[in-house]
């Protein structure tokens, strides 16, 4: 036999394909059509489980926005996907959600996540969700250690650049995070003013 096998043919009318049979060494052609083999792609939310440890202390996931434009029911999912990720996470430290073009792209968060954030991310120093529309001030706040809230007291460096949250709003959030060293937000000026004013 030579090096690739020794293969028996047999004839068949153009146009027809070519259909494997039990024997390796031979090979068919049919004319009757080839069925069509169904791939199954894994789901964005399946693929990201992967991920979640328990002991995770650092989630990045800003990389996805690469993928450019997705479609509503792929923002659905993600978002489906990091709401039952958070409560599993109670050793995260730094978590980076920013998206440059969110409206078109992920990662996404809501004032939603930033709740459970404030329910089972107490560990939390680092957290950057900037350019996300869906956070306001009332997720901010959730930050805050409260009643029945254990919050993120510990937060050292908070993103919020281009996020739908007021200055008014953060110079009342700032005060309750004593650790925080860096406030990444466009009127970080103005936030100071109006903490002045207070003291005032």
């Amino acid at each position: 036999p030579s090096f690739f096998g020794q293969h028996n043919f047999v004839s068949a009318p153009v146009g027809s394909s070519p259909q494997a049979t039990p024997n390796p060494n031979e090979f068919q052609w049919s004319s009757s059509p080839k069925q069509e083999e169904e791939i199954h792609v894994p789901v964005l939310r399946s693929v990201l489980c992967t991920m979640i440890q328990p002991n995770l202390t650092v989630l990045c996931l800003k990389n996805l926005s690469s993928l450019n434009s997705v479609s509503q029911n792929v923002f659905e999912e993600f978002r489906g996907f990091l709401t039952s990720a958070l409560p599993l996470l109670p050793r995260l430290a730094s978590l980076t959600l920013c998206s440059h073009n969110s409206r078109n792209s992920l990662p996404q968060c809501t004032d939603e996540h930033l709740a459970l954030l404030g329910l089972h991310c107490h560990h939390l120093h680092y957290l950057d969700v900037s350019f996300n529309k869906g956070v306001t001030g009332e997720g901010v706040r959730k930050l805050v250690p409260g009643p029945g809230m254990p919050g993120c007291p510990g937060l050292t460096r908070l993103l919020l650049f281009d996020c739908a949250v007021f200055e008014k709003e953060l110079a009342r959030v700032v005060p309750a995070l004593p650790l925080l060293e860096y406030l990444g937000y466009k009127e970080t000026g103005k936030v100071i003013k109006s903490l002045h004013r207070a003291v005032e």
